[in-house]
């Protein structure tokens, strides 16, 4: 009789490059995985830390740190989970499963669920060495682990290759760089395979801004990543924030930037497709319709128009133009699916569409956007291999056919054909009558349910046929070539000049108003009228004073409380100078409130820093207290930034005060640029300050006057550093500044 033997499978080491470097096909990608199991993990913070990242490749002492504070991992876990190839606790809950969403609800959904994201390490360097930790647990659990060992012969069964465990107490301090680690996971990756350059940490830096999307419905993304890169701190000094390496990554969202273009926002929930199209800040048109695409659910849209002011405007903000930024990408759960969106990648059939020849398709170049899958969706796949984006299935094609039908083409019809002059069925001239008529037919809509017209609709549109005279050029160009008739030719010829001649006109009429509004603008950052009755001024001023007043009331409480535990006077050193700032802020408040056309409540406000100042010293709020005239010294200096009003005043209030103790009757203020910063030099005709003492007068407490406090220029320098600019002492009698003391101050 025949006897049935059972042969098991064999796993051969090889399978380690299989799931790791030939799925995970870059760096780029490699620390996205690893980052996801952090946020799988429920961290709130991770650190990405590379040290000797320029040593030659291989190098023992390069290495890359990552380092979150998650719920961490026991020894179970590491040996039941993490050490078990392709095993995923992270597997989605079936939407078949009655209440899923319920049992979501106030979750993190996981990013990642393959079990595969571990061997991203493997990518990077050859050594991982792992510490983890649970909450509330005393024990670090540390595994360390060679890659080369599964490399050597492939003959060997995957199983054979071994981790070294240890139980540890402490994690090497010059490791995560903190006294106290309670808990989370650190992986240290050495002997990287590749350098990190300059340009290569910048790019890792634009690939995490676009890792989450901080869009409002992720209300669960409570999630930082800082690089640390401590070699290229010289390379960050005197940079713009976009073109600096070190520190948080700031998730970028198109509207968070203030640029006025056209955007349309597209929903799927409950059965209903919501559809809100927005034309630089004004609602065009809002509108329901039943949701003909019964696999889609839990689905936002958000599509933005780069117009050439757009584009203008995203490249001097993100230091990188659109088009290599990327077009529209996918979000899952607030993560980025890779490579969707990427230069190139074509993965919504936008450029392919464009090459067909029809002129009013848009191409990839001229929108940014983001579709976002929400909740659990098990029918939207990734593929293993991390670069190839999701599985191909209905419920994905799908997906395409409803951004192409029900969001890309009625905004290409509004953005593209709109109103021009060759519309179908529309007249221009009786869009002041039916307006809602117009823009129906322009995005082609016909099935509606509570559809809502913007209220200054009429306005938009007749923006809009002003915006597309360009267009009209154009056709009438194209129209000239298909001319045969002299006549005919001729005629055109002649109207067409003539539209030209208007545009002209028209094009510099505008670009004068425009000038014209931006003085006024720059002029009305104060105005010497007072501020008006208004409930939410009052109720804004009120909270003002009380959140520093309350400053001021949980100091004392800490001082007193040092005393009575007999600290010494130096530990209280720090509350006193917050008590005094707040103290100053209050001041400042009553004093210029009543000039100011601008929210005080605002730690930074977006104007023109040196139009600030230079109006700031006009208004002079000071000089019923000092009596010191202050003269400006400007060649039209212009600095459009963020910054905190107040902090701006109080330094100019201590420069004046030391001015008065100088018996100074002028005070000039010299503004210039020098490369992207503002040149400010403060100087007075008084009497000067010693040289001798010039070493010491940014030091606390130090005063060349009797009864000085020797605080000011302390609390100056310690808020212009804040904001990321420097001061110094430059001397007595320079010229033009008066012979007293003379001060630079560098802000961006």
């Amino acid at each position: 009789m025949l006897s049935v033997e059972p042969i098991p499978f064999r796993i051969s080491t090889g399978l380690k490059d299989i799931i790791g470097k030939e799925l995970i096909t870059d760096d780029y990608i490699a620390i996205f995985e690893l980052v996801k199991n952090s946020y799988d993990a429920y961290a709130k913070n991770v650190k990405i830390i590379f040290e000797n990242v320029t040593k030659f490749v291989g190098s023992k002492d390069s290495k890359i740190i990552i380092i979150d504070d998650g719920n961490g991992m026991s020894k179970e876990d590491l040996e039941q989970k993490w050490l078990f190839v392709g095993y995923s606790e992270k597997k989605p809950l079936s939407t078949q499963e009655k209440n899923y969403r319920d049992k979501i609800k106030g979750k993190r959904i996981f990013a990642g669920a393959k079990g595969i994201g571990r061997f991203s390490a493997d990518r990077l360097g050859r050594y991982l060495t792992l510490y983890s930790k649970k909450t509330k647990k005393k024990p670090i659990h540390k595994l360390d682990l060679d890659w080369k060992l599964f490399e050597k012969d492939q003959d060997n069964d995957f199983q054979t290759i071994t981790t070294q465990y240890l139980e540890t107490k402490t994690i090497p301090k010059n490791l995560i760089h903190e006294k106290t680690f309670p808990n989370g996971t650190v992986l240290e990756i050495s002997s990287l395979h590749s350098k990190w350059d300059e340009v290569k940490l910048l790019k890792l830096k634009r690939y995490l801004q676009r890792l989450i999307n901080p869009s409002s419905n992720q209300k669960n993304l409570d999630f930082e990543i800082k690089i640390i890169a401590n070699e290229f701190k010289h390379h960050d000094k005197g940079k713009e924030k976009h073109e600096k390496i070190n520190g948080p990554i700031k998730n970028f969202v198109f509207e968070k930037l203030g640029i006025k273009t056209t955007r349309i926002t597209c929903e799927i929930k409950d059965n209903l497709i919501k559809t809100r199209l927005v034309d630089k800040g004004t609602l065009v048109v809002e509108y329901e319709e039943e949701n003909s695409y019964k696999l889609l659910d839990g689905i936002v849209v958000n599509l933005f128009y780069l117009n050439s002011e757009a584009k203008t405007t995203f490249t001097k903000m993100m230091g990188v133009q659109p088009i290599n930024y990327g077009s529209v990408f996918l979000y899952r759960n607030g993560f980025r699916v890779y490579s969707y969106g990427d230069e190139g990648n074509d993965w919504l059939g936008i450029e392919r569409r464009k090459g067909q020849g029809y002129a009013r398709f848009l191409s990839g170049r001229e929108m940014l956007g983001r579709i976002e899958i929400l909740g659990v969706q098990p029918e939207f796949k990734e593929l293993s291999s991390r670069s190839e984006g999701l599985v191909k299935t209905p419920t994905y094609h799908q997906l395409i056919e409803f951004f192409m039908q029900s969001v890309l083409r009625p905004f290409e019809r509004y953005v593209v054909t709109g109103l021009s002059w060759d519309a179908e069925g529309l007249d221009p001239e009786k869009i002041q009558q039916d307006s809602g008529d117009a823009v129906l037919k322009i995005i082609g809509k016909s099935q509606f349910k509570n559809i809502h017209f913007g209220k200054n609709l009429r306005n938009v549109l007749n923006e809009r046929t002003v915006r597309q005279i360009p267009e009209i050029i154009k056709n009438f160009e194209v129209l000239k070539k298909n001319i045969k008739s002299k006549e005919e030719k001729k005629y055109v010829d002649k109207q067409f000049k003539a539209i030209k001649n208007a545009t002209k006109t028209l094009v510099k009429e505008r670009k004068e108003f425009k000038q014209k509004y931006e003085i006024k603008a720059k002029e009305a950052l104060f105005l010497n009228n007072t501020i008006s009755s208004e409930s939410d001024q009052i109720i804004n001023l009120v909270h003002s004073i009380k959140t520093a007043s309350q400053a001021i009331k949980n100091r004392l409480y800490k001082i007193n409380k040092k005393i009575k535990d007999g600290k010494n006077v130096n530990s209280i050193l720090d509350d006193l100078d917050k008590i005094y700032l707040e103290n100053q802020k209050v001041n400042r408040i009553s004093d210029i409130v009543t000039h100011a056309t601008f929210d005080l409540l605002g730690d930074e406000i977006p104007a023109d820093l040196a139009q600030y100042i230079i109006q700031y010293a006009r208004l002079n709020p000071d000089k019923e207290t000092y009596n010191i005239d202050i003269r400006v010294i400007s060649d039209s200096v212009s600095l459009p930034t963020e910054f905190p009003p107040l902090n701006i005043s109080l330094i100019f209030d201590n420069f004046l005060s030391n001015a008065d103790k100088a018996g100074a009757s002028t005070m000039t203020i010299l503004l210039e640029k020098k490369g992207k910063k503002l040149r400010i030099l403060v100087g007075d005709d008084g009497e000067g300050v010693p040289l001798k003492n010039k070493q010491f007068l940014f030091t606390r407490g130090f005063s060349t006057r009797r009864n000085g406090s020797g605080l000011g220029l302390f609390y100056c320098k310690s808020m212009i550093e804040e904001m990321g600019g420097s001061i110094q002492f430059l001397g007595n009698n320079i010229p033009d500044m008066g012979k007293g003391a003379c001060f630079e101050v560098l802000l961006h």
